[in-house]
């Protein structure tokens, strides 16, 4: 991202005002375009070439930069034509890693050496080491700079480069799911220096002569801190890291990988200790190919595109999971109306609560995310997204508002193919452990049922049984009928919306797969859990996520559900409610959600009856 004088002003004692303004600049990432090395590239895009990871910086043992950056003392090291590159790159794409800072502020990436650069990459407190992903393009001596706000060390790795002449074009993916290790089946947890490859060629829409990608890593649920390496080929002591983290943080980094020639790539985590594991998540947003059918690189000097603090491009704050559309093409950006995908970068600023941002090429809760966040912090993480008719879509999910500034830094464009590619949607899942909540009486299942919703989409972990029976006490008194134990559906719906949901409302359909359809379809796209009234009426359940085959639900109906994640508010005291987060197949699950049929006359008798946003 961009901005100018980003992380410069050293702030005095009168102005409160410009402390927030300043702290929130601070952390706006992005790569700034000084000039080209060769003109052509500007005029017709780049094409890419698999290179590394190698490693070019690590100013630690004084490699490319000798020894620590002092404060706003440019350094510059040479790229092109160094390592086994060649010299007539253009720019390249790599990982900027920043570590044993003195303290915390700004180091940014340019093109030539600058004191006082206009724009930074990496913007980090004291005491923690991070990590964002580049595109870079070179001087016109093929080199680059890094400046520092403070006296820090920094490590620079190169995981490909764009040459003007040959090299492989690009084709928009998603961003798609390819491991989500805390899905069962997946394999589970990374244990430490236990690397694995997940094949990426020929799978999930990307094409089987793939020779790399650009996606999205993310650790969650880690033990020890450490960091994650995207390798070519499995090493259990990788020479280059990706994605840096402590314990306790969900933290993401957007990258450019190769591909090993068997299509796959590697994951390993170096944690703190041998005993220590971490989830991992990786999405793939787009794959190189060596033909002229997809798109070259047109790296642009940073623009802003939106800044909803000031209501430019978006108008904020933006609530969560209030999906919205931002311009990119014919707009303040000197994209064109044929370019496809972007290159740039989100920032999140102001939230309360932890929660992640997803850009995705539709305003729609996306299934997978760009950058996840705790609460009151403020971080940014690059992206790479195709572009639907010249706009993308962004979503905020986790409870509030926040703001959103993005920059663009470049795009793609020249592809043959007519339309982004959309691969295969797979299903989501909102659930986890901490929301599930066991009803306190035998009668309270919509008062449970409402509390857990309310944990999944506000991110709280309320159990109280006194909470319990104010959802059931409001929902009994909001039913369109007087029910003889608990309350009706409508109720269900008018508490879930009353206490902070969102809205809710009850709907019937004629056929069991109709029901499943459009519960699978509200759930992707509004992002939010859905009530099922089962058992003849008579008891409640959370529908906390599915699995489907086919088109994304929010594309297309053309898809089909194969099994849904349940939230079973009585577990342990009813036969037939299965334990919390069970994955039900649509067969267990036809002989739960029957048609409604109360103790007396209702408007949904013999339907199947959802609760749903």
């Amino acid at each position: 991202m961009t901005s100018r004088g980003i992380g410069r002003t050293r702030l005095g004692k009168g102005s409160r005002t410009r402390a927030i303004w300043s702290v929130a600049f601070a952390i706006i990432v992005g790569v700034t375009l000084v000039q080209w090395p060769h003109w052509t590239a500007a005029e017709s895009g780049a094409a890419y070439v698999p290179f590394g990871p190698t490693r070019f910086v690590d100013s630690r043992i004084g490699k490319g930069v000798a020894g620590p950056l002092n404060p706003l003392t440019p350094a510059t090291f040479a790229v092109a034509g160094v390592s086994g590159l060649p010299t007539d790159v253009v720019a390249v794409t790599g990982n900027l890693t920043v570590v044993n800072q003195t303290a915390g502020g700004w180091v940014a990436l340019t093109s030539s050496p600058l004191a006082t650069p206009s724009t930074s990459t990496v913007n980090i407190p004291l005491g923690d080491t991070r990590a964002n992903g580049v595109f870079a393009p070179l001087s016109s001596n093929g080199s680059l700079s890094i400046t520092a706000q403070m006296q820090t060390q920094v490590v620079f790795d190169v995981t490909g480069y764009f040459s003007a002449s040959v090299g492989a074009t690009w084709t928009p993916l998603g961003p798609t799911r390819f491991l989500d290790t805390r899905i069962v089946g997946s394999g589970g947890a990374f244990r430490s220096q236990v690397p694995r490859s997940i094949h990426i060629a020929g799978v999930n829409g990307v094409s089987a002569n793939a020779v790399g990608v650009t996606a999205n890593l993310t650790a969650a649920g880690e033990t020890t801190g450490g960091y994650l390496s995207v390798t070519r080929d499995p090493t259990a002591t990788p020479s280059i890291s990706t994605l840096n983290f402590p314990t306790g943080d969900i933290r993401a980094n957007n990258l450019t990988t190769p591909l090993a020639a068997d299509g796959t790539v590697s994951i390993v985590f170096v944690g703190a200790a041998a005993w220590a594991t971490t989830e991992v998540v990786f999405d793939v947003t787009g794959y190189f190919l060596n033909d002229g059918a997809g798109a070259r690189y047109f790296p642009i000097a940073p623009t802003r595109a939106a800044d909803s603090r000031i209501n430019s491009g978006l108008n904020g704050p933006i609530s969560s999971r209030e999906p919205v559309t931002l311009q990119i093409s014919g707009r303040r950006t000197p994209v064109p109306a044929d370019a496809q995908a972007i290159t740039g970068n989100v920032a999140i600023i102001s939230e309360q609560y932890p929660g992640h941002v997803s850009i995705v090429p539709s305003a729609v809760i996306a299934g997978t995310s760009t950058l996840n966040v705790p609460p009151n912090d403020i971080r940014a993480n690059g992206f790479v997204v195709a572009l639907n008719s010249g706009t993308i879509g962004l979503s905020f999910v986790a409870a509030g508002t926040t703001n959103f500034v993005v920059d663009v830094t470049g795009y793609f464009a020249g592809g043959s193919f007519a339309a982004p590619a959309v691969p295969a949607f797979s299903g989501m899942s909102l659930y986890r452990d901490s929301a599930w909540s066991k009803q306190a009486t035998n009668t309270w299942c919509i008062g449970a049922s409402t509390q857990m919703m309310l944990n999944l989409v506000t991110g709280a972990s309320d159990h109280a049984a006194a909470n319990q029976g104010t959802y059931m006490s409001y929902a009994y008194g909001h039913s369109r009928y007087v029910a003889r134990a608990g309350a009706e559906g409508d109720g269900w719906a008018n508490a879930t919306t009353a206490y902070g949901a969102g809205f809710y409302s009850i709907v019937a359909y004629t056929s069991f797969d109709a029901a499943i359809k459009a519960a699978a379809t509200r759930m992707r796209v509004t992002g939010k859990p859905v009530g099922l009234i089962v058992m003849e009426g008579h008891h409640a359940w959370v529908m906390a996520g599915f699995t489907s085959t086919g088109s994304d639900p929010a594309v297309s109906q053309a898809f089909t559900v194969t099994s849904l994640t349940i939230m079973a508010s009585h577990y342990g005291s009813l036969s037939y409610d299965p334990a919390p987060g069970y994955v039900a197949s649509l067969d267990y699950i036809r002989t739960k959600l029957t048609p409604y049929t109360d103790d007396y006359p209702t408007i949904w008798d013999g339907d199947f009856v959802v609760m749903q946003p």
